[in-house]
């Protein structure tokens, strides 16, 4: 696929044409979103909404749990744009500065679904309804994930709050953002039950800093979290994942704590691969960081 807005864009709008909708409170409960998004009719029209940029592109990365598709949209707006009509359901939320990348499991591909049904009746059968519950029994074949991603800082974090050039920070946040949700891929695939919204973002930063830098930079971790020394700063990543009660200044020790572990154990298995590295941690590690973020471990 070409770099360009018009190529890009107008493929995903035709494979998810709720990329065309308006983003409003209350969207998704419309008779319109449901059309498109939940009983496939195709709309009348084809809107791009998006600006585009020289820089979108779209590739292809292989994991343990498969091949994962990314979408690198380079305007911030374009970014929002996706992630409230894909993720969001076309809900007017806030999508937070820190917030760069997204991976939306389980979107309806009516495409894949419309193919089908056009290779099954040119074979020449004709019941297409029990063909529909037989191809739709399995989600694999009509149901995509998408890795969004946007371009700037990584967590918002400044290339001089980070420790590097301008060029070199934006070119360690794309990288550190692709692996961040690609390890959650890889953790929500193979680890399903393994679910804890602190120890996974500590995790994916984690993989995504040690992929970008070449080593696990505990302060860069801590920064990307919002953690600066022993304190906590208004804005940062950790308040994205704690439940409305809770306050980041309540997980800053124990965030700390669980960011040293890890560092600790990545040195016991310096030797194995990349991924091998990430099934490591969720199988030997995952649950003594989520006992470390609950409190229940002491020094």
């Amino acid at each position: 696929m070409e770099n360009s807005k018009q190529n890009i864009m107008e493929e995903y709008i035709h494979r998810y044409p709720q990329l065309c909708l308006l983003v409003k409170e209350g969207m998704s409960s419309t008779e319109e979103y449901k059309d498109i998004v939940l009983r496939g009719k195709i709309p009348a029209q084809f809107p791009n909404y998006f600006i585009g940029d020289e820089e979108d592109s779209v590739w292809e990365v292989s994991t343990p749990a498969g091949t994962a598709e990314i979408l690198y949209l380079a305007q911030r707006q374009d970014f929002e744009r996706a992630a409230r009509c894909l993720a969001y359901k076309c809900e007017d939320r806030a999508v937070p500065p820190s917030m760069g990348a997204v991976t939306i499991a389980g979107i309806i591909n009516w495409q894949k679904i419309r193919q089908h049904k056009e290779k099954y009746l040119a074979s020449g059968r004709i019941d297409w309804q029990a063909e529909f519950k037989r191809f739709t029994a399995k989600p694999e074949n009509y149901k995509d994930r998408l890795i969004l991603l946007s371009k700037g800082g990584y967590s918002a974090l400044t290339a001089e709050e980070a420790g590097y050039t301008d060029q070199e920070w934006e070119a360690v946040s794309l990288k550190i953002r692709m692996y961040h949700e690609l390890c959650h891929v890889v953790c929500r695939s193979l680890f399903p039950k393994q679910k804890h919204g602190v120890v996974d973002e500590i995790v994916a930063d984690c993989f995504g800093i040690l992929k970008a830098a070449g080593f696990y930079d505990v302060v860069l971790a801590e920064k990307c979290l919002g953690i600066w020394g022993s304190k906590y700063r208004k804005g940062g990543r950790l308040e994205n994942y704690l439940d409305i009660q809770d306050t980041p200044e309540q997980y800053v020790e124990y965030a700390i704590k669980a960011i040293r572990m890890l560092r600790d154990f990545l040195e016991e298995i310096e030797e194995k691969e990349y991924w091998d590295k990430i099934l490591a941690v969720e199988a030997g590690l995952f649950g003594t960081l989520a006992g470390i973020l609950k409190g229940d471990i002491p020094d």
